[in-house]
C-alpha cells in the first residue's frame, strides 16, 4: 500500500510529500523510501534512499537507547543480542547471549568482558584463558608507532622478513631483525638465524647474541636497585678475533662502585682468571711475619667426593681453613636462609631489615673454598723457611772456613 498524504492507514498515520515514502507489503515487509526490500532473511524493515540513509534512537540524557534481538518472549530470550547506548555514561555496549559482551566507554576505550575499561584495549576473561589470536599463511604482526607518524617503528609477529615461522620483535626504522625465538626455542639477539653446526658448540644454545664487530659488550648484567652499576659484562665472544689483537677480556665483574673487582680474558692461546690487585686500592699493607706458624695449622687431606666414590682428590675440609678465614665461605653445619626482618618486623639487637630470621631445617648451605687466597700464606711461609735456611747455611759455611 503507498501513501502519499496523511491518512490513517490500518493504524498508521503517514504524513508524506513523495510518491512511496512509505510501503507495506503483501507479506507485511515495511519499505520506507523505497519499493524494492531488502536481501532475504533481513527484509522485513528496509530504508533506502539515493542520498545517506540513517536512523535515529532519541533518549533521555541519563537513559538507555537500545536496539535487542530476540528470540522468545520472556526472560533473556527477549534480549539475547543487543546494542545499547547508555547517555548517563556515554558507553556503548554489545550483548551476546543475553549478556553485555564488549563495551566502548567514553573515551574510545574497548573493553572485552569487562564493564570498567582501564585502557584502548582492555580483555577480561573472568579468571579463565584469555589470549589474541593472529592467523595468517604469511606474516601475522602487530606494528608500534608514534602518534601521528607517519611510518612504523616496531613490528612484532612471525614471518616478518622471512618465511621462517620465527616469532621476531623487528626495528623497521632499521630494517633489523632485533630478537628472535625460532622453532627449537632458541633466543636470538642480533641475528636471523642460529650459529651455524661447529660454531664452538653454541648452535644448540638457547641464548645467542650475535655482534658483527671486532669488539663490543655482547651481554651485561646491571644491579638497578639503586645503585644503577654493571655487575657482569660479556665481551666480544672472540676477543677480538676480527682485529689484529687477538686478545681481550672476556667477562667482566664489578662492584657497587662500577669498579672492575676481577675478569676473565684472553688470548690466542690461553685463558686467564684475574682479580683486583692494584696497590691504588689497598691500604695498612704489612708484611706476613706470621707464615709458617699459621701454615702449620693448614690441614691437607685426600678425600672423594660422595657423589663420585672412584675419584680420590687432594685438598682441604672448609672449616678447618683458619688460617686464612677470607678463603672460607659460609658457616660450619650452615642451613640455606629461609625467612628475613622485614619492615614493620620487631628486630632483636644488632639485627636490621634484610638479615637472616630462620633458617631452613632440611636444606644445607654448603661451605666453599677459594683456594687462591691461600698462595699470599704460601708464599710468605716458603720465604721465610727459605730465610732461616740461607742463615742457616750461612752459619755452616762460616763454621766450615774456621
Amino acid at each position: 500500500m503507498s501513501q502519499t498524504k496523511a491518512e490513517l492507514v490500518n493504524g498508521l498515520s503517514v504524513n508524506a510529500a513523495a510518491d512511496d515514502a512509505i510501503t507495506v507489503d503483501s507479506s507485511g515487509r515495511v519499505l520506507i523510501g523505497t519499493t524494492t526490500e531488502g536481501v532475504g532473511g533481513a527484509d522485513e524493515f528496509t530504508i533506502g534512499g539515493s542520498g545517506g540513509i540513517g536512523m535515529t534512537i532519541r533518549s533521555g540524557d541519563t537513559s538507555n537507547g537500545s536496539i535487542f534481538f530476540s528470540d522468545g518472549t520472556s526472560g533473556a530470550d527477549e534480549y539475547r543480542g543487543f546494542l545499547q547506548y547508555q547517555h548517563n555514561t556515554n558507553d556503548l555496549t554489545f550483548g551476546v547471549n543475553g549478556s553485555e559482551r564488549m563495551r566502548i566507554d567514553s573515551s574510545g576505550n574497548v573493553g572485552i568482558g569487562v564493564t570498567s575499561v582501564s585502557s584502548k584495549l582492555h580483555l577480561d576473561s573472568g579468571g579463565a584463558s584469555t589470549g589474541i589470536q593472529i592467523d595468517s599463511d604469511t606474516e601475522s604482526s602487530i606494528d608500534f608507532n608514534d602518534h601521528g607518524g607517519s611510518a612504523i617503528r616496531y613490528r612484532i609477529g612471525t614471518n616478518l622478513s622471512d618465511n621462517n615461522s620465527q616469532f621476531e620483535i623487528r626495528d623497521v626504522t632499521n630494517s633489523a631483525s632485533r630478537l628472535r625465538l625460532d622453532s627449537s626455542g632458541r633466543v636470538l639477539i642480533n641475528r636471523t638465524s642460529a650459529f651455524s653446526t661447529g660454531t664452538s658448540g653454541t648452535e644448540s644454545a638457547k641464548l645467542q647474541v650475535g655482534i658483527n664487530a671486532s669488539a663490543g659488550t655482547a651481554v651485561g648484567f646491571a644491579d638497578t636497585g639503586g645503585f644503577d652499576t654493571n655487575i657482569m659484562v660479556l665481551n666480544h665472544a672472540r676477543a677480538g678475533a676480527n682485529s689484529n689483537s687477538f686478545a681481550g677480556v672476556m667477562i667482566q665483574f664489578r662492584n657497587k662502585d662500577n669498579t672492575t673487582v676481577g675478569g676473565i680474558s684472553c688470548d690466542i692461546g690461553a685463558t686467564n682468571y684475574a682479580t683486583s690487585s692494584d696497590y691504588r686500592l689497598k691500604e695498612n699493607v704489612v708484611d706476613i711475619s706470621d707464615g709458617i706458624t699459621r701454615l702449620k695449622t693448614l690441614k691437607p687431606c685426600r678425600f672423594n667426593w660422595k657423589l663420585d666414590k672412584n675419584k680420590t682428590l687432594d685438598g682441604f675440609l672448609a672449616h678447618e681453613v683458619t688460617a686464612v678465614p677470607e678463603a672460607i665461605s659460609g658457616i660450619k653445619d650452615g642451613m640455606k636462609p629461609e625467612t628475613y626482618y622485614e619492615e614493620g618486623d620487631t628486630l632483636p639487637s644488632g639485627k636490621v631489615v634484610g638479615d637472616v630470621k630462620t633458617y631452613s631445617s632440611t636444606e644445607p648451605d654448603y661451605q666453599t673454598i677459594d683456594q687462591s687466597k691461600l698462595v699470599p700464606l704460601l708464599t710468605a711461609a716458603l720465604q721465610e723457611e727459605i730465610a732461616k735456611r740461607e742463615a742457616l747455611e750461612s752459619r755452616v759455611a762460616t763454621l766450615e772456613a774456621a
